[in-house]
């Protein structure tokens, strides 16, 4: 019994020798010579299968140009030890200027025959489109030269000859965003300039108020514009701006916008609806307001002072002063409003320029809040047109 438990043990320890022995054969420490020669776009009906192909593909793309969507196929030499050494490792990953892009494996079918591997350029998943933002940030027409290379995933990437032009912008896509926001933009600031769409309510005025606004000129006779549209209005296109660079360089249209995105559009509806409402309640019930001194209007109608005038009596003077001033004057609520929305704007806009995402404001967002809060709470006893 004795001996034939320690023939058993004898086996097994001679099958986990084996074992072992195996994996240390097919695991090796290295692969020395691995190196990426060139590097070739494979447009539709391209193939380097022979070295002939290659030649004649290396002659018509001396750099190659290359972007999100294209599939590119890279010559290594001793490729078959690489994989073999990459089996153990989790794979290899395409790697550009020495970085690894996560999750970007090569795709099938793998030719070691022919020292080929293929990759769909593509974001993949979060770890990847991380990756990739150090290429495609700060995007430019021109692009940039990357060095084209391949790496066991956590492991630093093999030397290589391979070069190509990584370009994050492709300029018909670019055109077209850019051709509709641009007809967005004249056809926003054409009917704004033709309508009230941006400005609040026409102030009501009794028979007094009446004989001065005759002394107005009438082309001056238009109502304020109103902080809370203007706002609404330039997160909108702050916003779809933004949208649409994240897509023209990415093409990831589904994860373009995020909360904090969602959340300035969001205020801007806000406030504009709390105005709105207040607006409506004063166009009521003027008595919580205060009112403009009569004196005074009086005053600069015979001075001949329309500025003065159009301010008391709520008409427009131009944007600047009408989203800054009420019939009294300029007031910090509605100066702080302004000062964070032209911060945030700038934040926003940097960092989607970037990162091409859209900036997690979290905390700013409830300054902005607060700030929006502050000018409608002060909008409700802001000064009227005298009647």
């Amino acid at each position: 019994m004795t001996r034939l438990l320690v023939c058993v043990g004898a086996m097994l320890l001679l099958l986990v020798v084996a074992a072992t022995s195996g994996v240390a054969a097919a695991c090796p420490d290295s692969v020395p010579g691995a190196k990426v020669k060139a590097v070739y776009r494979l447009d539709p009906g391209i193939s380097v299968d022979t070295q002939a192909q290659r030649d004649k593909v290396a002659q018509a793309q001396e750099l190659p140009r290359i972007r999100i969507g294209d599939t590119i196929a890279l010559a290594i030499d001793k490729l078959p030890d690489l994989l073999a050494y990459a089996k153990c490792h989790k794979g290899l990953v395409l790697a550009l200027d020495q970085r690894a892009i996560a999750q970007l494996k090569a795709a099938p079918p793998l030719d070691p025959a022919n020292e080929i591997l293929r990759f769909d350029l593509g974001l993949g998943g979060d770890a990847s489109r991380k990756d990739w933002v150090q290429h495609l940030g700060q995007p430019s027409l021109a692009g940039r030269t990357v060095a084209v290379s391949v790496a066991p995933v956590d492991e630093p990437a093999i030397p290589s000859d391979a070069k190509a032009r990584l370009l994050p912008v492709p300029k018909r896509l670019l055109l077209l965003w850019a051709a509709v926001l641009a007809v967005l933009v004249v056809l926003f600031i054409v009917t704004a300039r033709r309508t009230d769409m941006l400005r609040a309510p026409w102030p009501t005025f009794e028979d007094a108020t009446a004989k001065i606004i005759k002394t107005v000129p009438k082309a001056t006779l238009k109502p304020q514009y109103s902080l809370a549209r203007v706002q609404a209005a330039w997160w909108f296109f702050v916003v779809a701006s933004a949208f649409a660079l994240i897509v023209v360089v990415t093409g990831d249209h589904a994860n373009a916008l995020n909360a904090s995105a969602l959340g300035l559009l969001g205020i801007g509806a806000a406030t504009l609806a709390g105005s709105a409402t207040i607006d409506a309640a004063q166009a009521d019930n003027g008595a919580n307001r205060k009112p403009v001194n009569n004196n005074e209007l009086d005053d600069a109608a015979k001075a001949g002072n329309y500025w003065d005038m159009r301010r008391m009596l709520g008409l427009s003077r131009n944007l600047l002063s009408d989203v800054m001033s009420d019939a009294n004057g300029v007031t910090f609520h509605r100066f702080q409003v302004i000062a964070w929305t032209l911060i945030l704007t700038v934040i926003f806009i940097y960092d989607v320029y970037r990162n091409l995402e859209m900036p997690d404001f979290s905390t700013l967002l409830g300054v902005q809040t607060l700030s929006v809060l502050t000018y409608l709470g002060l909008k409700i006893p802001e000064a009227k047109p005298p009647k």
